[in-house]
């Protein structure tokens, strides 16, 4: 039991009582302090001292010897602590052949029991010191994200998203383990691992999706080949995560979206308030399939005509001319008309890691289906999409031309490019303008006409 002793700094009794509850508190504050803040163990103060000599040794102010000589009596002290606080591991003897075919006697054991990740943070010390390059995986992972960051290939979401997933994976292996220790087997068990996460709430038993699996294991197998592309072609080892992949489920089962039904529609845009650029947003996802990002992002000069342009997107397919519906071209013609901020949809407040225009509007599409009732999970905006997509090729639209008109990945490089008037524009306006709600599209080209977009969302004051 480790003993704290504070004077009062006073003889008089009286006197000494009334500080006796001042000196108390901040002992209690000394003590809440030191529980709170992680003790370093032998080797992380190892690893500290390793640092500190290799900065001493670019300075010039010792040599390499005097480094290495220092390390060797800091590993003997780590060694020394560690066995009067866990003892020595029992000495066994085995006996092994030699290259000339004799049996030697070798023993093994005898030195204190140090865990997989003190062992990696001893090996990283000497590594330090010799100015090898660094193999922790948390600092792999640090500089990885760091190229992703300068480079600009990556949003920010995603590249949060990868740090998530990495940092999961370095957590679980130890993240001053070296990266040349994770082997095959060990990329598998941690497939294991992230089989059995749960991710939902307690007791939930929700886990990953399949799908969330194949985006986990491909952000660790681009790391690790990030890791090795740094390394000699002719001695770097394979990557762990190679081909690594979740058995696929080959079972029926419901898709994650599916069309919205006239009614559905009805409901949605009479129950969006007026005034709110919820409304013209909803209308233009409903006849056209454009994603929630794309529109939200379009402004007054992407309108060209009778389409409007979508100028960049997640795919090269993404890129494309989209024709305006009749129904909603009177829409989009008010809009391009009262737009005080540039925008198509004006009103819109960024929000999210991207800084993005659909972020929130996204959140409080699906805050009013919830309200109005409209409790289909598979139900959401994107589902928009699949309507657009479903419509024209239950009317005999070729499965081709659908895409295109929606930007569909699966088009990949191969998209042509739509001039403005082309046969390709004509028979896209003709695949699009078969799209129909029933009623609700002479309510639509009703409102449509007169809209006056009014609700503008403000940033809230934190407090």
């Amino acid at each position: 039991m480790t003993e704290k002793v504070k004077s009062l700094k006073t003889r008089d009794v009286v006197e000494a009582r009334r500080r006796l509850i001042k000196a108390l508190a901040v002992m209690q504050t000394e003590i809440d302090e030191a529980l709170a803040s992680p003790i370093k163990g032998n080797a992380e103060v190892l690893l500290q001292q390793a640092q500190q000599l290799r900065q001493q040794m670019e300075l010039g102010a010792i040599t390499a010897r005097e480094a290495e000589v220092t390390m060797d009596a800091a590993l003997d002290l780590l060694l020394f602590k560690e066995e009067r606080l866990r003892g020595l591991e029992e000495t066994t003897e085995e006996e092994v052949t030699t290259e000339k075919g004799n049996l030697q006697t070798v023993q093994s054991g005898g030195h204190p029991p140090l865990s997989p990740a003190d062992i990696a943070t001893i090996r990283r010390s000497f590594d330090v010191v010799a100015g090898r390059r660094e193999t922790a995986l948390a600092l792999l992972m640090e500089a990885h994200l760091a190229e992703l960051k300068k480079d600009g290939v990556v949003r920010a979401s995603t590249r949060i998203e990868k740090e998530r997933r990495i940092g999961d994976f370095v957590v679980w292996f130890g993240g001053n383990r070296s990266w040349k220790e994770v082997r095959r087997s060990v990329a598998v068990d941690y497939l294991k691992h992230l089989k059995g996460k749960e991710i939902g709430k307690k007791g939930s038993g929700e886990r990953l999706s399949r799908s969330s699996l194949v985006k986990w294991l491909s952000d660790l197998r681009v790391f690790f080949k990030w890791i090795l592309d740094h390394e000699d072609a002719d001695t770097r080892p394979l990557n762990p995560f190679h081909e690594l992949q979740p058995a696929k489920d080959v079972r029926g089962k419901l898709p994650a979206h599916r069309p919205w039904r006239n009614e559905e529609v009805a409901a949605m845009l009479e129950g969006i308030p007026a005034g709110d650029p919820l409304w013209p947003l909803t209308v233009l996802a409903a006849y056209s399939g454009a994603r929630l990002d794309e529109l939200a992002s379009l402004k007054v000069s992407n309108v060209d005509g009778d389409s409007f342009m979508v100028t960049e997107g997640k795919r090269q397919a993404s890129v494309r001319r989209v024709p305006v519906h009749p129904i909603v071209a009177p829409m989009v013609a008010r809009l391009v008309e009262s737009s005080a901020d540039g925008y198509l949809i004006p009103g819109l407040l960024p929000g999210g890691y991207d800084n993005k225009r659909s972020h929130l509007i996204g959140k409080r599409f699906g805050y009013l289906k919830g309200k109005l009732e409209i409790g289909d999970e598979r139900l959401v905006f994107h589902s928009f999409r699949n309507t657009v997509e479903s419509q024209m090729l239950s009317r005999g639209v070729p499965l081709e031309r659908a895409q295109l008109i929606v930007g569909h990945e699966n088009l990949g490089s191969s998209t042509p490019y739509v001039d403005r008037g082309s046969v390709q524009d004509v028979e896209n306006h003709k695949a699009l303008g078969l799209i129909s709600y029933g009623k609700v599209d002479f309510y639509v080209s009703e409102g449509g006409a007169k809209v006056a977009v009014t609700v503008k969302a403000k940033a809230r004051k934190r407090k």
